[in-house]
């Protein structure tokens, strides 16, 4: 995340969550679960396990609504980063290799034909 500097990432953060993550691949593999195996992520559920005991032990009894609203907006911006930076770069990939679907090209041309004629007016 970039909103964390380098120094406090290196001194407060990376060691504890390289080890989570070592931790994680360990007991899949010690399960039989391959991490890298193509076929989603086998450990998703220790993930899962680890996020929410997190978030529990940071917020164990929300005192109030903002309490609750500030957890889920911390669990969202982290889904959307991961979309951001992962997914989507993923699926232009995919778009690249096997076309388009028909109607998001065809949004696609009319955006560009209003943004043509926006810019010839201008």
């Amino acid at each position: 995340m970039p909103y964390i500097i380098p120094e406090d990432r290196q001194d407060f953060y990376n060691d504890f969550v390289e080890k989570l993550i070592k931790q994680l691949i360990k007991n899949s593999v010690d399960n039989g679960k391959i991490p890298d195996s193509g076929d989603g992520t086998p450990m998703s559920g220790d993930v899962n396990y680890c996020i929410t005991r997190i978030v529990n032990s940071l917020c164990p009894q929300p005192r109030c609504y903002d309490d609750i609203n500030t957890a889920i907006g911390v669990l969202e911006c982290a889904k959307l980063e991961l979309y951001r930076r992962v997914a989507v770069p993923y699926e232009n990939l995919k778009k690249t290799q096997n076309g388009d679907i028909k109607e998001y090209m065809m949004k696609k041309i009319i955006v560009d034909s209003v943004d043509t004629l926006d810019q010839n007016f201008h």
